[in-house]
């Protein structure tokens, strides 16, 4: 199955992984619900399973619909792949939510404190500066986690919002979703033949 479904510049015969392009597909749906929480469809879904929560912190639910299960299958592959932009940061949870500019790990790494559990980004900023307060960041996290923080510019006249990391439009795609599913191949051996799309391209008989 390895080789049908890669390049065919590596080797492979370049069919798609037909499992991995479906859960690719809902996720578009997933992406839907998850950025426009206005739609019909995001409200209908929210008061049903999540009343209290966005689509990030849904769960699969008691007794959920067909379409229910089938919009999250897609969801860890849709929440694993985004960000948060901070505008205000009235909408981020510094704990919960993927908002720092890390590749590896957007996550803060200083344990939370019981008290601070559902705490935003925004009591992180001096409404007077409209900065980051160094005095709060100090307090509350430890050293390596103060830097990761500083370099996040705050924009305090927008709203957070989610975006696709990685995407220059910031936006899901299935092609994105499939990539993160299948992950990018790549040839691993040093020498090897580079030349299987030449040779596709090649106009010779079929046999």
């Amino acid at each position: 199955m390895g080789q049908v479904v890669c390049p065919k510049e590596i080797w492979g015969l370049g069919f798609k992984d037909l499992r991995a392009f479906n859960l690719a597909m809902l996720g578009k749906q997933a992406w839907r619900m998850l950025t426009n929480t206005n739609s019909l469809v995001s409200r209908v879904y929210q008061a049903r399973y999540y009343p209290k929560h966005t689509f990030y912190e849904a769960q699969l639910g008691n007794n959920p619909s067909f379409c229910w299960r089938s919009i999250m299958a897609a969801k860890e592959l849709v929440c694993g792949g985004v960000r948060r932009h901070i505008g205000t940061g009235n909408s981020t949870l510094i704990w919960e939510h993927p908002w720092l500019h890390d590749d590896l790990d957007p996550f803060i790494h200083t344990e939370m404190p019981p008290q601070l559990a559902g705490a935003k980004v925004s009591g992180l900023i001096d409404p007077g500066t409209r900065t980051w307060d160094h005095d709060i960041l100090s307090d509350i996290f430890q050293p390596s986690d103060i830097p990761r923080i500083l370099k996040i510019p705050v924009s305090p006249e927008y709203d957070d919002d989610w975006y696709w990391h990685g995407d220059l439009k910031g936006t899901y795609s299935v092609k994105n979703g499939y990539k993160r599913i299948v992950g990018n191949y790549t040839s691993s051996n040093d020498g090897a033949f580079d030349k299987w799309l030449t040779l596709w391209g090649l106009k010779i008989p079929p046999k």
